[in-house]
């Protein structure tokens, strides 16, 4: 008798891809999408490619769901997973090291998301200023790259 495998024959570096990179990427996508005010400039983007129709059943069924989300979730929680991604995703690419080549390229990810924060405030860049955005931006950053910074730290990180 044949044994059949019913799991996907996943390589544990694209386990690794799916968990940092497309988890976190696909649940800010959504949590955007489902929960922010529809007025932003990319449920322009989500009309402009026919998908408007959807996504608006889609709110209307996720209402009661969305509307008990913490305001955390909901305004703070997108960017922070989104700035986690590819920080992770740059670090992979590195493989997960902290070099003379690599750190301007692991630093991509946390200066543009702290960066559009500080250019919120500043009045440079649309959007509204809130710190809680920054500290999280930071915390996702560090969560991040963990693994090919903690080498270069004072102090041992788990």
């Amino acid at each position: 008798m044949q044994t059949v495998r019913v799991t996907p024959n996943v390589e544990p570096p694209l386990r690794a891809a799916w968990l940092h990179v497309l988890f976190p990427l696909a649940a800010g996508t959504l949590v955007y999408l489902l929960a922010r005010p529809a007025g932003l400039r990319v449920f322009g983007w989500v009309e402009a490619v026919g998908l408007a129709e959807s996504l608006n059943r889609a709110r209307d069924a996720s209402h009661s769901v969305v509307a008990a989300l913490p305001a955390l979730v909901r305004f703070s929680l997108p960017n922070a997973l989104w700035v986690y991604s590819f920080a992770w995703l740059l670090s992979a690419l590195w493989d997960h090291r902290a070099t003379r080549q690599s750190l301007p390229w692991l630093l991509i990810a946390p200066v543009l998301g702290l960066g559009w924060e500080l250019g919120q405030l500043a009045g440079t860049v649309p959007g509204t200023f809130d710190p809680l955005d920054l500290a999280l931006t930071f915390v996702a950053s560090l969560l991040a790259l963990k693994r090919p910074l903690a080498p270069l730290l004072p102090v041992k990180v788990r």
